[in-house]
């Protein structure tokens, strides 16, 4: 089997940390150099430093970060998600400006029990209910429009109507200056 290298001659299989830098790239120098990367050793995993690896492989945060890429065409705010997404998070929420959610990633599906798919087109609100604190809505929506990062927490309701305490940190992403997405990075509260 024929190993490819990059242009410094180093295996790109072995290079530690390699989901790290692959993190880092655009979407078209990634597709790029996908096709270069291949596993010289079928059924192990090619990387060397595992306990990055690991938590990285396990939430897919290479593919979130290409499907975001993607999502945001030109946008500079990209620059942002690497930073962002080695935060703790169960479940991602993407929102336009105006607060409808344009993507969901499969943790927001085994959160609430709704399938990304029936939550795209509409506002988070929907997740809320009888019990939902109306103080806590108006806090969200404050600070949402004051465009900055923030964290707050809200009961909200499953596909099977049962309560769940949301604790979420959003962040604002901007392109030219101007918010065009948020990010909210969701944890259940037990």
């Amino acid at each position: 089997m024929q190993t490819q290298k990059n242009n410094t001659g180093k295996k790109l299989s072995r290079i530690m940390c390699l989901d790290m830098y692959l993190m880092s790239l655009s979407w078209d120098e990634y597709t790029q150099l996908q096709s270069r990367i291949e596993d010289p050793r079928p059924g192990q995993h090619p990387l060397l430093c595992w306990d990055l690896a690991a938590p990285s492989s396990e939430r897919g945060n290479a593919e979130i970060m290409h499907t975001l890429c993607r999502i945001a065409g030109g946008a500079d705010w990209t620059k942002q998600l690497p930073a962002i997404l080695t935060r703790p998070y169960q479940a991602l929420v993407l929102t336009d400006a105006q607060r409808v959610i344009c993507w969901a990633d499969e943790g927001f599906e085994r959160m609430t029990g709704y399938p990304a798919s029936f939550a795209i087109g509409k506002k988070p609100s929907f997740l809320q209910g009888t019990n939902s604190c109306p103080h806590k809505i108006a806090y969200i929506h404050k600070k949402l429009e004051a465009g900055r990062r923030f964290r707050s927490s809200l009961l909200n309701y499953r596909a099977d109507g049962s309560e769940y305490l949301c604790g979420i940190e959003v962040f604002p992403l901007r392109h030219q200056q101007k918010i065009t997405h948020f990010l909210a990075l969701e944890n259940e509260i037990i």
